[in-house]
């Protein structure tokens, strides 16, 4: 065996094709429709969060800072987000929180469709937005 002296001389796959539906697999085209539902039931779900629940409920109090594939942040002005929310508690699932946080609860734990707070019951002081993806 001879060894290369760049790592270009010898590419990782020196093939390019595209791979078509009749090439899969009945398994592998299964799971495939099963991600591409799964990427449209979270955009449905996160629609109808916004448009029928935090803009209802917050109006113009609340702006979105920032979306991705399957997250929303928002700026809220409220009194306390933590109540608000706690009267809300059928969307969000709070098994992240610490078990001292008044909010912690089991009851959604792991449950499709649930929102879930990244920070852990605690208050996102700061948000810097560098760049918009392009």
């Amino acid at each position: 065996m001879e060894l290369h002296d760049y790592p270009n001389d010898y590419p990782l796959s020196p093939e390019s094709f595209q791979i078509k539906p009749e090439m899969l697999s009945l398994f592998q085209k299964d799971l495939l429709t099963k991600l591409e539902m799964k990427e449209e039931l979270s955009k449905v779900l996160m629609y109808d969060f916004h448009y029928n629940h935090i803009k209802k409920k917050y109006g113009d109090q609340a702006a979105l800072c920032f979306t991705d594939t399957d997250s929303l942040s928002y700026d809220l002005s409220t009194e306390d987000v933590y109540v608000d929310i706690k009267e809300d508690h059928h969307y969000f699932d709070f098994s992240n929180y610490p078990e001292s946080h008044f909010l912690h609860s089991n009851l959604n734990k792991k449950v499709l469709g649930k929102m879930k707070d990244e920070c852990q019951g605690r208050y996102m002081r700061e948000f810097i937005d560098l760049k918009p993806k392009i």
